[in-house]
């Protein structure tokens, strides 16, 4: 099984992989969600204890972030989003914290074809230095949507 850091709109885990077998995940999470005419607001609280069968694997997980998207005129539609994430792999002494920051602009052309345009900046702070890094993504792409 592959697991990483959290993503609160799917609860599923995405950023760095571990590859083991999970044999407990307890999580707890606790999200405020609110949608307007054209705002969308989601902040959310989560802490998770993963245990693997391969015990230096074992870590817990906690996580801070918001999430703010906003129609701002006609096709045109930004967003925000902010997050603090903290893991401690409790079998081995090394405690990671990561922050990221985005932005991003979409344009609708037409029903089935729009544009994206995404700014993000990523950091990460940890014990073990190896582990470190910061980064810049910019990217930009279109969009093309089938069926009904």
């Amino acid at each position: 099984f592959l697991t990483s850091a959290s993503d609160p709109n799917t609860g599923t885990f995405g950023n760095v992989q571990t590859s083991g077998d999970v044999l407990r995940n307890e999580t707890l999470r606790v999200t405020y969600l609110r949608k307007d005419v054209n705002t969308n607001l989601r902040v959310w609280a989560e802490l998770d204890e993963l245990d693997y069968e391969v015990e230096m694997n074992d870590r817990e997980v906690q996580e801070v972030g918001a999430s703010l998207s906003r129609q701002i005129r006609g096709g045109l539609s930004g967003n925000l989003d902010a997050r603090f994430n903290r893991t401690e792999v409790t079998d081995f002494p090394r405690t990671d914290k990561t922050y990221q920051l985005s932005a991003g602009l979409a344009y609708s052309l037409s029903r089935r074809i729009g544009v994206n345009f995404r700014l993000e900046h990523n950091t990460r702070d940890s014990t073990d230095p190896a582990n470190e890094y910061d980064e810049l993504s910019v990217s930009a792409g279109v969009g093309v949507k089938f069926g009904n």
